[in-house]
């Protein structure tokens, strides 16, 4: 989504290791950024070859409506979790809204445009630098996950985050106190289970901001 280690550093191990076809950027190239130039250095060692998409453009996934809302070819901020690439991704009657990093001014003009989606995947680890009421309107998701994880560290989340969630009947699902997620299609249904709960495990605490 966008050249923060805990977002791309992994994706070097999968490029040596795997068979990639392609590796999808988003439109603005960050040369100054050591793990974005690793990256693209193996891809060219493995002979991957790096397609740089903006808002508008969409995946060629048969059977997967996959669109670019995020950002636009001429975004300019000088804060790179708002330059994340957004995808929605829609199959199967289910939709699901990738939202990376992208924190308020981002998530205003992620806002402007049709970006419905039943799952949404929390901005920013659940931080108090998203999840802004304009967005969760926009959204309207039925069920919103949280990866909790950000550069090894836990990201609590503030009571008035979790509470924009609760407010709205959204439920919300969180890697630091379900454990692992999954999803699963049944018809129209989404049935949402977690490693802990599979495990018979108590949850873990919901750790304080």
């Amino acid at each position: 989504t966008h050249p923060d280690a805990d977002h791309l550093g992994g994706l070097i191990t999968v490029v040596e290791t795997l068979e990639v076809g392609t590796l999808i950027l988003g439109p603005h190239p960050h040369p100054d950024d050591p793990d974005e130039q690793a990256l693209l250095k193996a891809c060219e060692k493995q002979g991957v070859s790096v397609q740089r998409l903006a808002k508008g453009d969409t995946l060629y996934i048969p059977g997967v409506d996959a669109r670019v809302l995020h950002p636009a070819a001429d975004h300019q901020s000088t804060n790179i979790n708002d330059h994340s690439l957004v995808l929605r991704m829609a199959w199967s009657g289910i939709s699901i809204l990738f939202t990376g990093d992208i924190e308020q001014r981002g998530e205003y003009q992620l806002s402007q445009e049709d970006c419905t989606a039943q799952i949404l995947k929390v901005p920013h680890h659940g931080s108090r630098t998203s999840s802004s009421t304009i967005l969760l309107d926009a959204v309207q998701p039925k069920v919103a996950v949280a990866s909790a994880l950000e550069r090894g560290r836990i990201v609590p989340m503030r009571p008035e985050i979790q509470n924009r969630y609760d407010n709205r009947n959204i439920p919300l699902w969180r890697t630091d106190h379900h454990g692992a997620i999954r999803m699963q299609m049944d018809g129209d249904q989404v049935t949402v289970t977690s490693a802990r709960n599979q495990k018979g495990w108590l949850l873990a605490p919901i750790p304080t901001p």
